[in-house]
């Protein structure tokens, strides 16, 4: 099995990070958050399926940078309505955020938004690839 990982280093090695990106939120991010919310969505309750489910951010991308990109508490199932239409729906995924884990975690999660900056290493997506692809 080492062999078998070693093998994948060098082949993500070779790719780019804007490569490595897509493929750690298409492949393994995105069906990981999907099945660990049912396909129900954060904001509204919906249960969706292929292209009506999103994955959103709480703290969006461009604001909570690389530390919540993929955070497993800043992104959870929405369905395309609220993803898409509603922005995100932030009002209610922010009511929904501290009903589910309390206000400290909530607060926790703003204040980490600031140290998340910068761009990714391929070290660091390979790692969330490596993981997310055993926990699928």
């Amino acid at each position: 099995m080492k062999k078998h990982i070693s093998i994948k280093n060098s082949f993500y090695k070779k790719k780019s990070i804007t490569y490595l990106k897509k493929l750690l939120w298409t492949k393994y991010f995105t069906p990981f958050i999907k099945a660990r919310d049912k396909g129900i969505c954060f904001t509204c309750g919906q249960v969706q399926s292929g292209k009506g489910l999103h994955c959103g951010h709480y703290i969006p991308k461009k604001i909570g940078g690389n530390l919540l990109y993929f955070n497993e508490l800043n992104v959870h199932c929405q369905c395309f309505h609220c993803n898409i239409n509603l922005g995100g729906y932030g009002a209610m995924y922010h009511i929904n955020m501290i009903k589910k884990y309390g206000q400290l975690l909530v607060d926790c999660l703003w204040k980490a938004k600031t140290r998340g900056k910068g761009g990714f290493t391929k070290k660091e997506l390979i790692r969330l690839i490596d993981k997310y692809s055993k926990k699928k």
